[in-house]
């Protein structure tokens, strides 16, 4: 297990999620709402929510704003955005969502505008009506960012031993501009990164205990959480074989021996 922090080290943690808040904040405001990668399907999942009316079904008798493939992704990244933003205000999404007909996007060589949507003087700050909802699930986003960077320090400590090389490895994390841009726009890529930064902690931690199936059922248990952010964390069985394995050897142990700790 990681040694108890020191006041310093604490403080130096702080530092780097509270510097990653602020820039992630700045990346929030900067960013038009719906530019991000798929943003807007990512938030009509989470408004879906937010309304009441449950998971979506993918359907050809089903709203068609809700059509895109996010609809089927899996729900944890947007039943917690929508339990957080769900009192927040409503309006007219089809207006505020508005294509830009003369966009070109995803081509820098042809002229035309590069946004896909329409953005008014009604979208800048002080942000009101649906236009501030959408920048709360930003925010949301950027708590996922912030466990990501937290557990990033953690695995890193226990890995290398060093309260300094820690520190840059969530810098590294935390200060990346893709991270930073990502964790400020509507997404699930950010509680996937979260999900398997802690998934990776704790695989660290189980290799290095004695086995027993508490930890076992933990590790488990995150693997099941990752899969519910993206299902691309199914791989994470693997590092839990990994760590298992590893864990088992070091007590010189069977895997079997884990149903009598």
């Amino acid at each position: 297990m990681m040694p108890v922090a020191k006041p310093w080290e604490r403080l130096g943690l702080v530092l780097v999620v509270v510097v990653f808040t602020l820039l992630s904040t700045m990346y929030n405001a900067a960013s038009p709402i719906f530019e991000a990668p798929d943003e807007i399907w990512h938030y009509l999942y989470v408004r879906h929510i937010a309304e009441g009316r449950g998971l979506p079904v993918q359907a050809e008798r089903h709203a068609r704003i809700l059509s895109q493939q996010e609809a089927g992704q899996p729900p944890l990244y947007y039943l917690v955005a929508a339990l957080l933003t769900f009192w927040a205000p409503r309006g007219d999404i089809e207006n505020l969502a508005a294509t830009n007909p003369h966009a070109s996007v995803g081509d820098p060589t042809t002229d035309g505008r590069k946004n896909r949507f329409l953005h008014g003087p009604d979208q800048a700050f002080p942000w009101r009506g649906e236009v501030l909802t959408v920048h709360l699930v930003r925010g949301v986003s950027a708590l996922w960012g912030g466990v990501t960077v937290l557990f990033t320090y953690l695995t890193a400590r226990a890995v290398l031993r060093s309260v300094l090389l820690a520190l840059a490895a969530a810098c590294v994390v935390a200060w990346n501009p893709q991270f930073l841009y990502m964790s400020a726009a509507v997404n699930n890529d950010v509680a996937a990164a979260a999900t398997g930064a802690a998934l990776l902690w704790w695989a660290v931690v189980v290799a290095r205990c004695e086995p027993t199936w508490r930890r076992s059922a933990l590790l488990g248990a995150l693997v099941g959480v990752a899969v519910l952010a993206k299902p691309s964390a199914v791989g994470g069985f693997a590092v839990v074989l990994v760590a298992l394995g590893i864990a088992c050897r070091r007590a010189g142990k069977g895997v079997a021996a884990l149903a009598l700790h």
